[in-house]
């Protein structure tokens, strides 16, 4: 009779650990793929902002921020952060489009921040925008970030900063 007890509490000592043991794998999986969206959107913002120009950030609200610049093919190019949507947005104004304001409503914008990110805060820091300052300019991102596809990760923040320099010097340079 005892070892009949015993073997019921050894088993769900270990059905319990077993159990905490693949919840636990649900979230780490949740949050590095989280992780890994977040770092494929930044790397794409970082491959097109290497070649800009003409850089303008727009931090003014806590719940709408935007930044744009120009490309080498002269497109405008405008990235968008919404806390209510918590996700990022892109929208390319063509060089030659006739619509000056076609980026100025969020419907023109495209997510590329994936589905399984809740992005809960984004801010944008720009150095070195004055012309004839001698520095490349230099783009700091700051971001919170969450899975939002497990309800046990919606709480677990993810904190990044990542750093990204022009390739252009000055506009006004004269070589």
């Amino acid at each position: 009779m005892a070892s009949i007890a015993l073997f019921g509490i050894a088993m769900s000592i270990i059905s319990a650990v077993f159990i905490t043991a693949l919840r636990s794998q649900r979230i780490i999986v949740a949050l590095m793929a989280a992780n890994d969206n977040t770092y494929f959107t930044l790397e794409q913002m970082a491959r097109e902002m290497r070649l800009g120009r003409s850089f303008t950030i727009s931090n003014n609200s806590e719940e709408l921020k935007k930044f744009s610049f120009e490309d080498p093919r002269g497109n405008i190019i405008h990235y968008l952060y919404n806390k209510n949507s918590k996700n990022i947005k892109r929208c390319l104004k063509a060089y030659n489009s006739s619509n000056s304001a076609y980026c100025d409503t969020e419907n023109n914008f495209s997510q590329i921040s994936a589905a399984n990110v809740d992005v809960r805060r984004f801010r944008f820091d720009m150095i070195g925008e004055s012309t004839n300052d001698g520095t490349p300019i230099v783009v700091t991102f700051f971001l919170s970030i969450a899975a939002n596809n497990i309800p046990e990760a919606k709480n677990i923040l993810t904190h990044i900063q990542t750093t990204t320099a022009v390739r252009n010097l000055d506009e006004d340079i004269p070589l």
